[in-house]
């Protein structure tokens, strides 16, 4: 149990310098772009880039894989998601407490 409370330590930590520097290039990308339209235009399409995504990872097992592979060790366990295909399309429900379940 020490070695798995040591590796949760390192990811939660590893979370946090990745929250902490994406924190500080939005701070920095602030003060070159103006904030309208360009600073919320780049917004737009950046929310608009990972909800594709988002989109492709419960739809598709490759873009999944890719994702997981290279940010699963930033991610929660309920971040990683339990798709399952049914009839052709992956589908996953999320319950109270705010865990992806598959159906």
């Amino acid at each position: 149990t020490t070695k798995n409370s040591s590796m949760k330590n390192r990811i939660h930590l590893s979370r946090r310098v990745q929250h902490a520097i994406t924190g500080l290039v939005i701070l920095l990308i602030s003060y070159i772009l103006p904030p309208y339209p360009h600073g919320f235009t780049l917004l737009t399409l950046a929310t608009a880039a990972f909800y594709h995504v988002h989109l492709k990872r419960v739809h598709d097992e490759v873009w999944d894989k890719w994702y997981l592979d290279g940010f699963g060790t930033l991610l929660r366990d309920h971040e990683r998601g339990e798709w399952e295909e049914d009839d052709g399309i992956r589908n996953t429900d999320v319950v109270d407490d705010g865990r992806a379940t598959s159906s």
